[in-house]
């Protein structure tokens, strides 16, 4: 990406732009989206200014990069774009330039474009009538579906289709045997196939409320498998049927393939208001402390994907504290302005925030969160030990067993760079069975460090389950 080129005023504040000419930030020059020069001065003032209504709205202001969190120490060691600050280093890893109307963009907002050899920003993709794929992302002049997508939907092509709500689906109050919680979950499989003719006799043999989608993100022969929300021994049962097929078909994973779970929490409405707000920092403030730990539970490919971003990149645990009400953890969680940009967001369903390890953009919108982290896998057992996990801290979060208000008990546990100590705390706050530790201690030993506890049958057998499929 092109450096950035600063503009000065008076006093030494840094104006990230890239325009053919040099201008001066007074003139109104106007730029994609119906920003100015101008108005690009005045946010970045606000943003500075103690006093203004955008930084009471967002509470203390601390001249950090939006992603890293270092802090500002030469103004030209900063750019400020798209509302943002960021340094050298994640501009050149998280922002680049729009080949068509060459502004610097973030990369998610960056597509490319069908039956072309280029790319361009959501806003030049406005300006030419093109539409996002509902599939695979890319923009093309057709509705819903780019043609490659649609021609899943003729004959000879890959027969695509939605999945659907399981027939008589009744929610297990009582759990399953490796699912414990009764919370409602819906996997999505990012998987490769070896051929097209063996795609099409997967699919026909697996159950209609299966859906199956395409996935530009995925290498190869990619497409997603996706089941419909479910619970306990009936969402285990479903989540064994459809890995078996797969299996039996010749289907495999690499390390561009992911594993994304919903997780339904409509019962965060019977909560009352305060409640909710509660509810909601906890469990944001408990990924946040104890990212870590979740991170050593995978490989490495995992822990700098762009389509699942790193947590302690992108928030700090102060500004989530700091929230009073829901309209404040909305503009939190989109970096947002005001209640404009909120609504705007909320209604995307590609919002630039979904990439993000632990996606709470579908929590405000439909009341379930998205779990991102997982690399590809076609193994049952490691679907439901990683849903059961998570369903734990989200039922902790809901029912109030969390100390939210203790804001220097998760500073402790953020800081604490003791993993062994760290991850064997996890697992009694979770109060997680010798099974899941053994499995959760067979993977973190496989792809960060051993931990330091005597190997019994349960670690032994999760060996066994990262053997039957490799993982990178």
């Amino acid at each position: 990406m092109p450096s950035p080129i600063f503009y000065e005023d008076s006093d030494n504040l840094p104006i990230s732009l890239n325009p053919v000419e040099p201008v001066s930030h007074f003139e109104s020059v106007q730029i994609p989206g119906g920003i100015s020069i101008s108005n690009i001065h005045q946010s970045f003032e606000n943003y500075l200014n103690v006093n203004s209504p955008t930084s009471q709205q967002r509470g203390p202001i601390n001249l950090d990069c939006y992603s890293c969190g270092d802090p500002m120490v030469e103004p030209s060691d900063f750019s400020f774009c798209v509302g943002r600050l960021w340094c050298s280093q994640c501009s050149e890893r998280t922002l680049r330039e729009c080949p068509e109307c060459h502004e610097i963009r973030l990369n998610t907002d960056i597509r490319d474009v069908y039956n072309s050899e280029g790319s361009m920003c959501i806003y030049c993709a406005r300006v030419e009538e093109l539409e996002r794929c509902r599939d695979c992302g890319i923009f093309s002049q057709d509705e819903q579906y780019c043609p490659n997508c649609r021609e899943g939907r003729e004959e000879g092509g890959i027969e695509l289709r939605p999945y659907n709500p399981l027939p008589e689906f009744v929610e297990d109050v009582q759990g399953g045997k490796t699912l414990i919680s009764a919370r409602p979950i819906g996997v999505e499989m990012e998987v490769q196939y070896p051929t097209r003719k063996k795609l099409n006799e997967a699919i026909h043999e697996l159950p209609e409320y299966v859906g199956v989608g395409t996935d530009s993100s995925i290498s190869g022969n990619g497409v997603e498998i996706r089941l419909p929300p479910a619970s306990g021994v009936v969402a285990e049962n479903m989540t064994k049927n459809v890995c078996d097929t797969l299996k039996k078909h010749g289907f495999k994973t690499d390390s561009s393939c992911g594993l994304h779970i919903h997780f339904e929490m409509k019962d965060i409405d019977d909560l009352t208001a305060s409640n909710q707000l509660v509810a909601i920092q906890s469990l944001w403030m408990l990924y946040l402390s104890f990212e870590d730990v979740i991170l050593s539970f995978l490989p490495p490919s995992r822990r700098s994907s762009r389509y699942c971003k790193v947590f302690r990149s992108e928030y700090r645990l102060d500004e989530i504290d700091n929230c009073k009400n829901m309209d404040q953890i909305e503009r939190t969680w989109y970096r947002a302005e005001n209640m404009h940009q909120i609504v705007s967001a909320k209604s995307d369903s590609h919002h630039e925030s979904r990439y993000r390890g632990i996606n709470l953009h579908p929590l405000f919108s439909a009341r379930h969160m998205e779990v991102r982290y997982h690399t590809g896998t076609i193994q049952a057992n490691k679907i439901l030990q990683w849903a059961n996990l998570h369903t734990r801290m989200i039922d902790m979060s809901i029912n109030g067993e969390l100390l939210c208000n203790d804001i220097e008990w998760y500073k402790t546990q953020l800081n604490d760079t003791d993993l062994n100590r760290k991850t064997n705390r996890l697992f009694s706050l979770l109060k997680l069975s010798n099974k899941t530790r053994g499995y959760f201690l067979a993977r973190q030993a496989a792809f960060f460090a051993a931990p330091k506890f005597t190997k019994n049958a349960d670690f032994e057998s999760g060996v066994a389950e990262l053997n039957a499929e490799k993982e990178i």
